[in-house]
């Protein structure tokens, strides 16, 4: 059974996940960097000055099929928490700046 990857796995990339996600467990975090050795066309960040370029070139989309089926479940589901999360606090974050204008 394939795992559909999260969208944002075009723009995330595997050592972003492993070093600034909350949850990700020791195993998931030797994956990824591992996954790093296999990557397609990793990019220097000293080598491009172009921000989404970079995340692209770099994005965890190009290995995902480095990872187990459980391993994609699992960073599926920190992206998805990492969104609501998000979400939530613009969510608060407008609810405290325009609260009481109109």
């Amino acid at each position: 059974m394939a795992i559909k990857a999260h969208p944002s796995t075009d723009l995330t990339s595997a050592d972003t996940i492993a070093e600034c996600f909350d949850g990700v467990s020791d195993e998931l975090c030797r994956r990824l960097w591992a996954s790093l050795e296999v990557h397609p066309c990793l990019l220097d960040s000293f080598e491009c000055d172009d921000y989404v370029y970079w995340r692209e070139r770099n994005a965890i989309a190009h290995t995902w099929d480095f990872f187990t089926e459980e391993e994609q479940i699992t960073i599926n589901g920190l992206l998805q928490a990492r969104d609501e999360r998000q979400k939530q606090e613009f969510a608060d974050f407008r609810k405290e700046k325009w609260e009481g204008r109109g």
